[in-house]
């Protein structure tokens, strides 16, 4: 147990050194007797101390709003960090089908990252585009050799 929670703290303290941390979160979502999951991006502005939710439908932050707490609990008892987290969000295009929100959550990480990792006011993910770009990706990347994919003792 105590060489986890170091490990924790160590993990902890490499996370809040950096600028910007984003994560792609699956949220388990439930509307009347249906359950399922979607996948949403957070972005942790770790500087200036501010939670940033991208969800292409739109959903009830609740779980976000635990996630934040848990942060907020977290930096004051590891790193003795009492700051105050602000939840914001940033504009963008929704989701029209029930299956594309994982793909938004690359193309927002894509725009992020091709940002120089600043946060735009608000970013239109073109879901065609991503799966262009995924798919290209696949197919001419390599794996690396000793990935299982290209030993010969994976058949």
């Amino acid at each position: 147990m105590t060489v986890s929670v170091l490990r924790f703290y160590s993990l902890w303290r490499r996370w809040s050194e950096r600028r910007l941390v984003l994560c792609p979160y699956l949220q388990a979502v439930s509307s009347g007797e249906e359950s399922s999951n979607h996948w949403i991006l957070l972005a942790l502005s770790v500087r200036s101390r501010e939670l940033r939710v991208f969800d292409s439908l739109g959903h009830d932050a609740s779980a976000v709003r635990r996630f934040l707490k848990l942060l907020r609990q977290c930096n004051q008892c590891l790193l003795g960090v009492k700051e105050p987290w602000s939840l914001r969000t940033v504009r963008h295009n929704r989701q029209t089908d029930d299956n594309s929100c994982g793909l938004f959550v690359l193309g927002f990480i894509r725009r992020i990252l091709g940002n120089g990792g600043e946060i735009p006011c608000s970013i239109t993910v073109d879901v065609d585009d991503v799966r262009s770009y995924v798919l290209e990706t696949l197919l001419t990347q390599t794996a690396p050799e000793s990935s299982p994919a290209t030993t010969d003792s994976v058949k």
